[in-house]
């Protein structure tokens, strides 16, 4: 954020609120992203129990509970990270739209 000074007008308050509001968004995206990479660390996990489960050390009725319980986290977070790209994007069109008054 820019200060005011003999060049640069002071920004309306709406405009600060805006930009406080995009800096939520964003820090709420990055929390997201690490709960997609804990998700992807999980699949990973996954991945080495299904080796196990061909080779016979991992038991079937274990294997499918855990990949129902990661498909239903990584539905949660595709719908999340889509609502807060639609969240961000109206932001921004505000922000922009309130430059583009000044």
């Amino acid at each position: 954020m820019s200060t005011p000074g003999p060049d640069r007008p002071a920004r309306p308050p709406s405009v600060a609120r805006l930009e406080r509001a995009v800096d939520h968004l964003l820090a709420a995206r990055g929390q997201e992203r690490t709960r997609a990479e804990r998700a992807e660390a999980q699949v990973a996990e996954m991945e080495g129990l299904l080796r196990a489960f061909e080779k016979g050390t991992e038991s079937p009725r274990h294997l499918q509970e855990r990949v129902r319980a990661l498909e239903e986290e990584n539905a949660d977070l595709q719908e999340r990270l889509a609502r807060g790209r639609a969240v961000v994007e109206r932001v921004r069109a505000k922000l922009r739209f309130m430059e583009e008054r000044r």
